[in-house]
């Protein structure tokens, strides 16, 4: 799942754009790992009146298939995906090869290149509801396409947002699909997360040190200074132009600090230590390290001794961001790009996804460690400007937030939450990953807002961050994977029975 603190800073390579007016499936089978099209998607499953159709990629692969093997659909989110989605990679892989299944990715509407009407214009179609809906209608598609037999058993995996559409799907079509592999999904929407960056610090105190946790505390401390006393020697330590942070807004300075909350991600997607080889430390560690190290180096009449540190890490990591849109207004701008080739394009996907269902917004105001200057106001500001107003033109910002609070809790009512209700569904959560805070726990009984079922499973992964089951390089998780196998081949043998 994209961090949405991070939005300005991501810049994704988009495929190039293909015709979604007219496109014929491909003739053959492959045995390889090849791109096909599905050109009977609805654009809104929704209407009674509206039949309009558009081709939807999908990635199929038949390496490991035996007769009588499930489908193991691979579900899309928030991102493009390729061929390698049902290469080696994941643990889909795993699973087809110990089943003989068939690995199939479904992309998700309005991401890559799966676009009705080859743009972003009609956001009103992208809903978690009409991409479960996508998958109800994929299913008999791809077994006559791919000429395998009506009964073949569905076994569905995601992780992230796509871990929760994992879980849903198995819960609304428990007669289509029979099973869920669920990894990390934060399946309460929340309109705020402070959680979130208050999970992030735990996990850098925990790996890192409280001297980390201070020296990086200190870095956003004198950066929200600098913003307002001395562009000039901000724009020195990150090596950017002053025109572009002179005279910033609150709006401006909350773009900026988002660019600027890398150990975000490097938590999220940590590796734990000794992952790579014996005595080896783990992401954390190893940036708490370097900045510390980055410290030492410095004078201690420096200036902005922590921020100089900070920022030297900072850049070695992610580059320049010279390149970077920091003026909010340009920001909106960019928000507002329909075309599918748009640098922003997923950014503008997920953003509305934000905005009309999830929020999952990760403001400062309550940590100590990331300054206070990115708001909530900041996001629901970005979602009335790039969303609403250009729709509602006489709307308020009032109305707008509402709209958006509303949203939320309609999510949660269609969805569950944290009750997953149906057997046959297995949920991964790692204890380093700051989305673990939304997700299911079995420290929460039905009272106080969770429950699973009690044939389905949970596995809290020691060390484990985003996702972290579905990565065949996690050797470390294989337990995991054999349980979950386990799990599968005793639902496959449940297809058939009362659900």
């Amino acid at each position: 799942m994209f961090l949405i603190v991070l939005l300005i800073s991501l810049v994704f390579a988009l495929p190039p754009r293909r015709s979604f007016m007219s496109r014929e499936i491909e003739s053959a089978v492959s045995t390889t790992s090849v791109e096909f099209w599905f050109d009977e998607q609805y654009v809104d499953h929704f209407s009674a009146t509206n039949r309009e159709t558009w081709s939807h990629r999908y990635f199929y692969n038949d390496t490991h298939y035996q007769p009588g093997g499930p489908i193991i659909l691979f579900i899309g989110g928030e991102a493009p995906l390729s061929t390698g989605t049902v290469g080696e990679k994941y643990s889909v892989d795993f699973f087809a090869r110990h089943l003989g299944g068939v690995k199939v990715a479904l992309e998700h509407r309005y991401y890559g290149s799966s676009f009705p009407h080859g743009q972003s214009d009609g956001l009103e179609a992208l809903s978690s509801r009409q991409a479960l809906a996508d998958l109800a209608r994929f299913l008999p598609f791809v077994k006559r396409r791919h000429t395998l037999p009506d009964d073949t058993p569905v076994i569905v995996v995601g992780g992230s947002y796509p871990g929760n559409l994992a879980a849903w799907a198995r819960t609304q079509f428990p007669f289509a699909i029979a099973a869920a592999i669920s990894s990390s999904g934060p399946y309460l929407a929340q309109l705020n997360f402070p959680e979130y960056l208050a999970h992030t610090e735990q996990q850098i105190r925990k790996y890192g040190g409280e001297e980390c946790v201070s020296l990086i505390g200190t870095a956003f401390s004198q950066a929200e200074e600098l913003l307002t006393k001395d562009i000039r020697v901000l724009a020195e330590i990150f090596d950017v132009s002053p025109e572009k942070i002179a005279n910033a807004t609150v709006y401006d300075k909350a773009n900026f600090l988002s660019a600027l909350l890398e150990p975000c991600t490097v938590v999220q997607y940590a590796l734990p230590d000794n992952f790579t080889a014996p005595n080896t430390d783990g992401d954390i560690k190893a940036m708490c390290k370097t900045i510390s190290h980055n410290v030492d180096s410095l004078s201690i009449q420096e200036n902005s001794r922590e921020l100089r540190a900070y920022a030297a890490w900072l850049l070695s990591r992610t580059g320049s961001l010279a390149g970077l849109t920091f003026r909010f207004n340009d920001t909106i701008v960019e928000l507002q790009n329909t075309s599918m080739e748009s640098p922003m394009a997923v950014e503008r996907s997920w953003y509305w996804q934000t905005c009309t269902e999830f929020g999952y917004y990760q403001g400062t105001e309550n940590t100590t460690m990331f300054g206070t200057s990115i708001s909530l106001d900041y996001f629901l500001e970005i979602c009335y400007r790039a969303f609403f107003l250009p729709r509602l033109h006489n709307i308020t910002r009032q109305e707008a937030d509402a709209i958006v609070t509303e949203s939320v809790s309609i999510t949660n009512l269609e969805h569950g939450g944290r009750y997953l209700k149906l057997n046959g569904i297995y949920v991964t959560d790692g204890t380093v990953d700051p989305w673990s805070r939304l997700s299911y726990t079995d420290t929460l009984g039905w009272k106080n807002g969770a429950y699973l079922h009690p044939e389905s499973e949970f596995s809290l992964i020691e060390d484990g961050s985003h996702c972290s089951d579905l990565y065949m390089s996690w050797e470390r998780n294989e337990d995991v994977r054999n349980a979950q196998l386990i799990f599968l081949q005793r639902r496959l043998g449940l297809v058939g029975l009362e659900q």
